[in-house]
């Protein structure tokens, strides 16, 4: 933590994303070495792993970020889980670990970037490897709602409910206020039934 390197103890830095998978958690560190903070097991990448710039600024805007993994670690299950699993749209973090001399973490990590998972890729060749996009909470802003006001949609959200059953008729009902209907009691509609 700052305290200790003002006062000159010595500490390693890590970097470790945790991605929230369908069949379970993906967790890495920058290090060699696997750490275990609060039940969670983050393996060491031993340098094999690259995370893009955690950009900052003030402006209310999406960001992004790219985690990716190289190398021989665990090819086939990381490809299954690229090829077949859920990932879009759940959890990934990237936390910043301090580590004391004897590979101890020194406090809980520090939270970097918080986001969903967006698309993951694959290059193989000489070298393999597997990104994933991380992108923040605010991309939501940018897609597009597909909810009808429709009978239709509520059921299926709410199935029994029938609180829009009505609405197809309302589009065409001519209601004219004001006017006292034959009975003198209320207002009359004026229109198809």
């Amino acid at each position: 933590d700052i305290a200790n390197a003002k006062a000159g103890v010595e500490q390693a830095v890590l970097a470790a994303i945790d991605l929230n998978v369908e069949s379970g958690p993906v967790r890495f560190n920058s290090g060699d070495k696997t750490i275990v903070w609060n039940g969670k097991t983050f393996r060491g990448t031993g340098g094999l792993g690259k995370i893009t710039a955690v950009e900052e600024g003030v402006e209310l805007k999406n960001r992004s970020i790219e985690v990716s993994i190289s190398g021989p670690m665990d090819v086939g299950a990381h490809v299954t889980i690229a090829l077949t699993e859920n990932y879009r749209n759940r959890a990934g973090i990237l936390y910043l670990m301090f580590l004391d001399s004897n590979d101890a973490l020194v406090d809980a990590p520090l939270v970097l970037f918080r986001g969903r998972m967006d698309n993951m890729t694959m290059k193989y060749g000489t070298a393999f490897s597997i990104s994933v996009r991380i992108e923040s909470v605010l991309a939501d802003w940018d897609r597009p709602r597909e909810r009808r006001f429709t009978d239709e949609h509520q059921r299926d959200k709410f199935p029994g409910d029938k609180g829009l059953e009505y609405v197809p008729q309302m589009a065409e009902l001519q209601l004219e206020w004001g006017q006292a209907s034959s009975g003198g009691q209320g207002l009359k509609p004026i229109g198809p039934r």
